[in-house]
C-alpha cells in the first residue's frame, strides 16, 4: 500500500496533466450537450468523451503498479484512441456542410479498422499483432511499460493520421473559403487537433526524451484548452458555417455584413450575382470601393434607414429596383460591431405594378369609351324609336285609306252585282291589313324600346274576349282545314287588365297555331288557378291561364331560344315558307310580363306545340306596370 502510494506520488507530474485534460474534455462534452442541436455538436461531444477516456485510462496506466493492471488500462485506452479519428472525420464533415456525402457504405468502411483494432488489442496475447513484446522500463524514478509495435498497431496508427489529415483538409478548405467571421474558429480547431497527433508522432518515432512515454494524451490538454477557447470566446457552437450556409446562401435577398471599419466581412451568393463580383473580390474590401458605381447604396449604408426603402440602380445597363434595409450590429455591451445590409430585388414586382397601372388606365379609358358609346347608343335608340313611331303614324294613314277605298270599291261592285277585279281587291285588302298589322307591331316595338308602353286596364268578360278572338281567327283556322275546340273552366268570368293587349296576345297565339297546322286540331283551354300553385309572381291573387295547343309542325329544342326574340325566326325551309316578321311572340311575351304574367312554350318537332299565357285576374295586385326587357331569356320549357 505504501509502495502504491509512493508510485502515485512519483507519477503525479505526469498523471496530473492527463487527469486535467480528461476533466476539461468532460466539461467540454457537457457544454456541447447543452447545444446538441447545433450542426457538428454530436460528433464533437463524442470526440471530447473519447479524449477524456484516453487521457484518464493513460493516467491510470502510468500510476498502476502491477504490470497486469497497467496492460488492462493500456488496452482500455484504445476505445478512445480508435473513436477519436472517426469522431474527428464526422465533425469535420458536418462543420464543412458535407455530411450528406457520408453514405452507409462509407460509414461502414470508416468503422472497419477501429473495430478490427479493438478485437486485435483484446486478443493480442494470442497473436502479438499490436504489441509483439511488452517490457518494463523507467521514466525518472517510476516504472512504466515499454511497448514494441506490431503490424496491426502501424495500420491503426496510419489510419488515425490519415483521418486527422483528411479532417484537417476539410477544415482548411473551409478556412480558405470562409468569411472572416469563421476563420479563427477553423484555425483553433486545426491547431487544437494537431497537438495530440504531433505528440503521437514523437512517441512512435521515439524522438521524446522519455522513452516509452506517449505524449499524445498530453496534447489533449492543449486541445481541450483550444476547444474551450473556441466555445467560450469564439462561440463556435452559437454560430457555425453550416447554419450560415443553410440560411444565407439559400436566401434570395442579397446580404452584406460590414465590420466597424466599413469593410465587408461576409456576403452571400445573391449579392454576388447582383453586383457581378465573387466573394474573394468583395471580402476584406471597404464597402465604398465595392459600391463605388452605385452612390445611392453608399448613401444608405452610412446611416440607419427605415425598413423597405426603395432604391433604383443600373447594373450593366439593366435597371434594378431594390428594397434596402440597413441595420446596426451590436455586441453585448451595446457597442456597434458593424452593419448588416439586406436588399431584395423587387424589379419584377415593380414591372408588374407598372403593367397593372397601365392596364388599369387602359381599362378606365375603355370604360369611359364604353359609357360614351352606351350613351350614344341609347340616344340613337331613342332617336330610332321616335323615328319609327313617327313613320308608323305616317304610314298607317295612307294604308288605312287604301284599305278603306278597297272596301268601298268592293261594296260598290257588290251593289251593282259586278265581280270584276274581285280577287285583286281581296289581295289588296289582305296585303294592306298584313302591312298595317306589321306597322302596328313596329309601333308597339318602338314604344317598348322607349319604355313608353302603358297599360290601359279595364274590367271585361273573359268569355266575351274569347268569343271575339275565336270569331276573328276562325277564317284562318278553316282555311287550313283545321278543327277548333274550346274548353273554359274559370271561377270568375270577370278580369281586370288591358283587354286590347290580351286580345292581341291571344290573336298572335291562335294565328300561329292556325298558320303552322294543316288538317289538324287546335285547342284553346282557359282555367283559373291560385298564384301559390306556380313559381311565378308570388301573391294570394288568382291567375287566369290561356293555353293554345296545336298538332302542327312543332319546334325543335335547339330553336326554342329564338321564339321570343324580336325579328328572330326559326331556321328551316319548312318553317320559313309560312312567313312572318318575328315580332308577334316577342311582343306577346312583353305584354304578358307587363301585366304581371308570362308566356311559356312546350313543343316537340313534328307533333305540335302548346303556348301558355298566364296572367293575374286582377293586374293591380301583382304588377306595377313595368316589364322585362325585350329579348330576355326564355323560361325553361316542358316537353310533353
Amino acid at each position: 500500500m505504501v509502495d502504491s502510494l509512493r508510485e502515485w506520488q512519483l507519477a503525479l507530474p505526469y498523471t496530473l496533466p492527463l487527469l486535467t485534460s480528461a476533466l476539461l474534455a468532460i466539461v467540454i462534452a457537457l457544454t456541447v450537450w447543452r447545444r446538441r442541436t447545433v450542426p457538428g455538436a454530436a460528433p464533437l461531444m463524442i470526440l471530447s468523451i473519447a479524449a477524456a477516456e484516453w487521457s484518464f485510462a493513460y493516467a491510470l496506466e502510468i500510476a498502476a503498479t502491477p504490470a497486469a493492471a497497467a496492460i488492462f488500462w493500456a488496452r482500455l485506452q484504445y476505445l478512445g484512441i480508435m473513436t477519436l479519428p472517426v469522431a474527428w472525420i464526422l465533425f469535420a464533415l458536418e462543420y464543412a456542410n458535407l455530411h450528406h456525402r457520408l453514405t452507409r457504405r462509407a460509414l461502414a468502411l470508416l468503422l472497419a479498422i477501429p473495430v478490427l483494432t479493438q478485437i486485435a488489442v483484446w486478443t493480442n496475447d494470442y497473436h502479438g499483432l499490436i504489441w509483439p513484446q511488452i517490457r518494463l522500463g523507467t521514466v525518472g524514478s517510476f516504472a512504466i511499460l515499454n511497448f514494441s509495435h506490431g503490424p496491426a498497431f502501424w495500420i491503426c496508427n496510419i489510419y488515425s493520421h490519415l483521418c486527422l489529415a483528411f479532417g484537417a483538409f476539410l477544415l482548411l478548405r473551409r478556412f480558405f473559403g470562409a468569411p472572416r467571421l469563421y476563420l479563427r474558429q477553423v484555425a483553433v480547431f486545426v491547431a487544437g487537433a494537431a497537438a495530440p497527433w504531433l505528440g503521437n508522432g514523437l512517441y512512435v518515432l521515439k524522438l521524446t526524451p522519455w522513452p516509452g512515454l506517449d505524449l499524445s494524451p498530453f496534447g489533449f490538454t492543449f486541445t481541450a484548452a483550444a476547444i474551450a477557447f473556441g466555445g467560450l470566446r469564439l462561440r463556435f457552437l452559437d454560430v457555425v458555417p453550416v447554419a450560415r450556409d443553410v440560411v444565407l446562401e439559400s436566401m434570395n435577398e442579397g446580404v452584406i455584413v460590414l465590420d466597424d471599419q466599413g469593410r465587408i466581412i461576409d456576403t452571400n451568393r445573391a449579392s454576388q450575382r447582383l453586383l457581378g463580383s465573387s466573394a474573394a473580390d468583395m471580402i476584406g474590401k471597404p464597402i465604398r470601393q465595392v459600391l463605388e458605381r452605385w452612390p445611392q447604396l453608399l448613401d444608405r449604408y452610412r446611416g440607419i434607414v427605415q425598413p423597405g426603402e426603395e432604391i433604383a440602380i443600373e447594373i450593366d445597363g439593366k435597371p434594378y429596383v431594390l428594397n434596402v434595409n440597413v441595420s446596426p450590429l451590436y455586441d453585448r455591451n451595446g457597442r456597434v460591431l458593424g452593419r448588416l445590409i439586406v436588399w431584395h430585388d423587387i424589379t419584377a414586382l415593380k414591372q408588374t405594378e407598372e403593367a397593372l397601372r397601365q392596364r388599369n388606365e387602359e381599362l378606365i379609358a375603355l370604360q369611359q369609351t364604353l359609357l360614351l358609346a352606351k350613351e350614344e347608343a341609347e340616344s340613337a335608340n331613342r332617336a330610332k324609336s321616335a323615328f319609327i313611331a313617327n313613320m308608323s303614324h305616317e304610314l298607317r294613314t295612307p294604308l288605312s285609306a287604301i284599305i278603306g277605298y278597297t272596301d268601298l270599291i268592293k261594296f260598290d261592285q257588290d251593289r251593282r252585282g259586278q265581280a270584276i277585279y274581285a280577287e285583286e281587291l281581296r289581295a289588296i285588302r289582305s296585303s294592306g291589313h298584313h302591312l298595317l298589322a306589321l306597322i302596328n307591331n313596329i309601333l308597339d316595338l318602338s314604344q317598348i324600346g322607349a319604355n313608353k308602353m302603358q297599360l290601359q286596364n279595364e274590367l271585361f268578360s273573359i268569355e266575351a274576349l274569347v268569343h271575339d278572338v275565336v270569331t276573328a281567327v276562325r277564317p284562318l283556322i278553316e282555311h287550313n282545314h283545321n278543327t277548333l275546340t274550346i274548353e273554359c273552366a274559370f271561377d270568375d268570368d270577370l278580369m281586370f287588365g288591358d283587354r286590347l293587349k290580351l286580345r292581341q296576345v291571344l290573336l298572335n297565339l291562335m294565328s300561329n297555331a292556325a298558320k303552322f297546322t294543316e288538317s289538324g286540331a287546335i285547342n284553346l283551354r282557359v282555367w283559373s288557378e291560385p298564384a301559390s300553385d306556380r313559381a311565378l309572381p308570388a301573391c294570394d291573387a288568382q291567375y287566369v291561364v290561356f293555353a293554345v295547343s296545336d298538332t302542327g309542325i312543332g319546334i325543335a329544342p335547339e330553336h326554342l331560344s329564338l321564339l321570343f326574340k324580336e325579328f328572330s325566326q326559326v331556321d328551316g325551309s319548312a318553317r320559313r315558307k309560312y312567313g312572318g316578321s318575328g315580332l308577334g311572340l316577342a311582343i306577346s311575351r312583353h305584354f304578358c310580363r307587363l301585366m304581371g304574367g308570362d308566356v311559356i312554350v312546350a313543343s316537340v318537332a313534328g307533333q305540335g306545340s302548346t303556348f301558355t299565357a298566364r296572367l293575374p285576374a286582377d293586374v293591380r295586385r301583382v304588377s306595377d306596370g313595368s316589364a322585362a326587357p325585350m329579348g330576355a331569356a326564355i323560361d325553361p320549357v316542358q316537353v310533353p
